[in-house]
């Protein structure tokens, strides 16, 4: 990547030398995938518009997020740390990180890249492409080639709300399984479950079943995020 390209306000039109130009455009330009670059201390080199909406919200700009690092920018201090221990490692190993979140209620997927420097004396950047993904981390997991790490901390946006057992409930709901099968699953009564379902719906404001499922495939939502850090 050029000097040109790790300029603070570079644009998605900054092409990289040789063929990789039309590649950066592609990838830069997807509507799917907040993409950006970031050094080995979190500092944010480059950011698309997508990235921007993902990460910090619809109203962010790049001149107020560019050469800032994710602690000036009120990133949780246990995202931060998990984000640079595993750029310490690729940096080691030199191989791509897959990295699962579930940011304000609804999950991502990282691809996570060492870049190579332009010289020696070129600080270690790293090439992030994220995208909103229903897709169960666990399958993915099972590729030899794809080294999947899912994230210890959660920000579970309009999920939040939801105790440690509702948050249970809705993951297996999304699943879905019915109110007796939870209550087997869970070893609960169908009434105790029924109820948890209830609260679920009043605290989010729906009803319907096919709605609160739709939630929790959002969020990609497992019983294991239970336990996560809520950040």
């Amino acid at each position: 990547m050029s000097d040109e390209q790790n300029l603070p306000g570079a644009t998605p039109e900054t092409e990289p030398p040789s063929n990789a130009g039309v590649l950066w455009n592609a990838l830069t330009r997807d509507p799917s995938a907040g993409v950006a670059v970031c050094d080995l201390d979190g500092m944010v080199l480059w950011v698309n518009e997508r990235g921007l909406r993902m990460y910090v919200g619809p109203t962010a700009t790049q001149g107020a997020v560019v050469g800032k690092t994710w602690k000036e920018l009120g990133f949780p201090d246990a995202w931060i740390e998990e984000r640079l221990a595993l750029f310490r490692e690729m940096r080691t190993t030199g191989e791509p990180v897959l990295l699962r979140t579930i940011w304000e209620g609804k999950q991502y997927l990282a691809w996570m890249y060492p870049l190579p420097p332009d010289n020696e004396t070129a600080k270690d950047t790293f090439l992030i492409v994220s995208r909103e993904s229903d897709a169960d981390v666990k399958q993915l997991g099972t590729d030899p080639d794809t080294k999947v790490k899912v994230s210890s901390v959660a920000r579970l946006g309009e999920l939040n709300v939801l105790s440690p057992r509702e948050l249970e409930v809705l993951a297996l709901l999304g699943q879905g399984l019915t109110i007796k099968q939870i209550a087997t699953v869970l070893f609960r009564s169908e009434k105790t479950v029924g109820r948890h379902r209830d609260s679920i719906g009043a605290k989010l404001g729906l009803s319907n079943k096919v709605d609160l499922a739709e939630v929790a495939r959002r969020a990609g939502l497992t019983v294991e995020d239970v336990s996560r850090e809520r950040v």
